[in-house]
């Protein structure tokens, strides 16, 4: 994993490691080689994201457009489409795929994974983007890394057993320290 110098400090800033050269040189799909950039989700990301344009569009690429329809800008589907042409303006690239990525950290329940289904199918269908996958958090017990939360738990049984219906559903955790932890 590569991160700037400021991370895990106070600093945001738009500022990528230059190391990310020889990662996007060395990613080789073929030989299990794979360089994920998070560039985060606004234009500021996308004009340091496009520094590295002309390498990345140099191998096989895709670039994940992710949306969360429970974020301020973006809540409705036409919303979360008008921001992505100003990104790729801005980073130099197209995106070719959607990740959906709706949730309310601990508290995604069913009904903010169905709402966020609905949302992305939306969005796809508007930029004319596949869907590659929805991220499901799932809290853990404090002070575990393995073992979930009773909502977490019934939330995965509900898809697992099909009572919600996620194609392509793609379990996360967050590991995101708040400020009152």
């Amino acid at each position: 994993m590569l991160c700037p110098q400021s991370a895990n400090t106070a600093l945001d800033a738009p500022m990528l490691n230059v190391a990310i050269d020889t990662a996007i040189e060395g990613a080789q799909p073929s030989g299990n080689k794979v360089c994920i950039i998070d560039a985060g989700g606004d234009d500021v990301g996308a004009t340091a994201l496009g520094r590295f344009s002309k390498l990345i569009k140099q191998g096989d690429h895709a670039v994940l457009y992710v949306v969360n329809g429970l974020r301020e800008l973006t809540k409705q589907p036409q919303e979360a489409a008008d921001l992505l042409p100003e990104m790729e303006f801005t980073s130099h690239l197209s995106a070719t795929h959607v990740v959906n990525n709706t949730h309310l950290m601990d508290a995604t329940d069913e009904s903010v994974v169905a709402r966020g289904i609905d949302f992305a199918e939306e969005v796809t269908r508007i930029l004319g983007l596949p869907l590659v996958c929805t991220a499901v958090p799932l809290a853990t017990e404090a002070g575990s890394e393995s073992l979930l939360t009773p909502a977490a738990q019934q939330l995965k049984e509900s898809i697992d057993s099909g009572k919600l219906t996620c194609e392509n559903c793609y379990f996360v955790s967050i590991y995101v320290k708040k400020p009152w932890d």
